[in-house]
């Protein structure tokens, strides 16, 4: 592996991280919500990082 690993910043900005998540998810066509959207499948990796799962899920 070549190349330097970055410092990660103090805090994440999430407005930016949003903001590219966003921009990728148009690009490739990608709804933002319903089943199949970006808020859908990023609020599903959320709640399973935090051992959730579908059972939190259906509390939104």
């Amino acid at each position: 592996m070549t190349g330097t690993i970055e410092p990660m910043p103090a805090q994440i900005d999430q407005q930016r991280v949003a903001q590219d998540l966003v921009e990728q998810a148009r690009a490739e066509g990608m709804q933002l919500v319903g089943d199949d959207g970006l808020l859908t499948g990023l609020t599903k990796s959320v709640l399973e990082g935090l051992g959730g799962g579908d059972e939190r899920a259906h509390r939104l």
